[in-house]
C-alpha cells in the first residue's frame, strides 16, 4: 500500500473504534472509500431482516439512480466465498445492458462490487463509481477489500451492542414485572455477601432500601463495602407484612409474619 492507502485505513481504523452508531460507521467508511481509492461516488447496501439488500448511506449518487437499482445484489447472506466484481466499463458488459439508461444519466462508466463480510456471512455490499473507464489494479482491490473487512466488522459490532442493549432492557422489564423480590449478591453467604441489586418490591415487604455494595449483617442492618463475585439470588412472601430475618448459605431471606 501506499502512503494515501495507509493514512486512508488508519483513519477508518481510528473511527470505527470510536463509532457508537451505525451511522458513524457509514460516515466513515465511505470516507476511506473516497480518500483510499480517489473516487466521489460511493454506496453501502445491507440485508435486512428480510433478506432485501438496500442502502443504507451513499455519496454522489441520484435518487432516481438509487430507487431503480436498490435490492440488487449478486450475492445472497449465505453465498460462500464472494469475491469482487469490478467492471472496467459498463458499456463493455452486455450483462448490464438493461442499466445502460441510468449509467448513461447518472455518468457511470465503470463500478465495482466488494462484498462486506462477516464470520462466513454476507453482510451487504460497497460500490464505489468512476466517470471514465477504469483499471482497476491488484492493490487498489487488495485496499478495498481491506476496507469492507473494516466496515463489516464495524457493522457487526454496533449491531452486536444494540442486540445487547435491547436485552438488557427486556431483562430489566421482567424484572420489574416480577410480583416478588429480585435481588443479586456477591460474596459468601454469612462472611462477606454483600447486596448489589434489589428491585423495588422489596420496598413493599421490608424497612430495608436498597443500597449497592452493602454488607449483610443482620436484619435490616448493612454497611457500605464494594462488591466482589456475581450470584443471583431471590425469593417471595406471601404474607401481607414480613421482616425479613439473617440471609440462609443459598443466599435467599427467610420472610416471616411480623
Amino acid at each position: 500500500m501506499d502512503i494515501d492507502s495507509l493514512v486512508a485505513v488508519s483513519r477508518l481504523t481510528d473511527a470505527l473504534s470510536r463509532a457508537s452508531t451505525l451511522d458513524d460507521v457509514y460516515a466513515a467508511a465511505l470516507d476511506a472509500l473516497q480518500a483510499g481509492l480517489h473516487v466521489e461516488r460511493a454506496s453501502i447496501l445491507l440485508f435486512d431482516e428480510n433478506d432485501f439488500c438496500g442502502f443504507v448511506a451513499w455519496r454522489g449518487l441520484s435518487d432516481d439512480y438509487r430507487a431503480a437499482v436498490n435490492g440488487h445484489t449478486p450475492w445472497r447472506p449465505d453465498t460462500p466465498n464472494p469475491e469482487p466484481i469490478c467492471v472496467g466499463d459498463v458499456y463493455a458488459d452486455a450483462s448490464l445492458e438493461w442499466l445502460y439508461p441510468l449509467f448513461r444519466a447518472e455518468g457511470i462508466r465503470a463500478l465495482a462490487f466488494f462484498p462486506l463480510t462477516y464470520r462466513d456471512r454476507v453482510l451487504g455490499k460497497f460500490m464505489v463509481y468512476f466517470d471514465a473507464p477504469h483499471d482497476f489494479y491488484p492493490n487498489e482491490v487488495e485496499l478495498a477489500r481491506t476496507i469492507a473487512a473494516q466496515i463489516a466488522f464495524g457493522v457487526s459490532r454496533i449491531r452486536a451492542e444494540e442486540a445487547l442493549g435491547r436485552e438488557r432492557e427486556r431483562l430489566n422489564d421482567l424484572i420489574m414485572s416480577v410480583p416478588g423480590v429480585v435481588w443479586e449478591t456477591t460474596g459468601t453467604p454469612g462472611l462477606d455477601q454483600r447486596v448489589t441489586f434489589v428491585s423495588p418490591a422489596i420496598e413493599e415487604l421490608s424497612a430495608i432500601r436498597r443500597r449497592r455494595g452493602s454488607k449483610i449483617l443482620s436484619s435490616g442492618t448493612t454497611s457500605s463495602s464494594p462488591p466482589s463475585r456475581t450470584k443471583f439470588s431471590g425469593c417471595r412472601s406471601t404474607s401481607r407484612r414480613a421482616a425479613l430475618r439473617p440471609y440462609t448459605p443459598s443466599g435467599c431471606a427467610r420472610a416471616t409474619a411480623a
